[in-house]
């Protein structure tokens, strides 16, 4: 089974793709990465602007079409994990 987990912090979203074995072990096929600021007047006004969250939705964009991202047929679904 292959797995696409979105990591969305402050300053940076990642993105590993990982591929799960029968036997559950784990293997890295690839990671992006893509600085965004999230928290660049977060801290001050205690809410996200709206500049900052353009940048978080245009990282999770561009990670939908992420070549490896792509040529796994097998991943079909996202859900969120909080």
């Amino acid at each position: 089974m292959k797995l696409g987990i979105i990591d969305i912090g402050t300053n940076s979203v990642h993105m590993i793709l990982v591929e799960i074995s029968k036997d559950f072990r784990i293997e890295v096929i690839d990671r992006a990465k893509e600085f965004t600021q999230l928290g660049d007047t977060s801290f001050q006004k205690g809410i996200l602007s709206d500049q900052a969250i353009e940048r978080g939705l245009s990282a999770v964009r561009k990670f939908k079409n992420w070549p490896p991202f792509m040529e796994s047929k097998k991943l079909k679904r996202w859900r969120p994990v909080l």
